[in-house]
């Protein structure tokens, strides 16, 4: 499959994914939500892997955040994924 067909049924999955959330009830609380994609939508978090050098727990890693305590993420503020959610009143914002 091609890359560019590749794009094309993954923009229409999530503009799909998106129409559903419009027309979901979103008094009711969410579970998950699941996106994929690149670092846009995924800045890592690997502070539980036992063996891993790399940690998300200094504290710049969250100094954007209310309570500027470090996150476990590899990003310093809300990336697109967390935009999405609370966009959608589907995650705390």
């Amino acid at each position: 499959m091609g890359k560019r067909l590749m794009g094309v049924l993954i923009l229409i999955l999530l503009l799909a994914l998106i129409g559903w959330s419009l027309s979901v009830d979103t008094e009711s609380k969410v579970p998950a939500v699941y996106l994929f994609g690149d670092s846009t939508l995924d800045v890592g978090t690997n502070n539980f892997l036992i063996d891993s050098k790399a940690r998300a727990d200094k504290k710049f890693y969250g100094i954007d955040f209310l309570n500027q305590e470090p996150t476990g993420r590899f990003s310093n503020d809300y990336n697109t994924a967390d935009s999405i959610g609370i966009n959608f009143n589907l995650a705390a914002g």
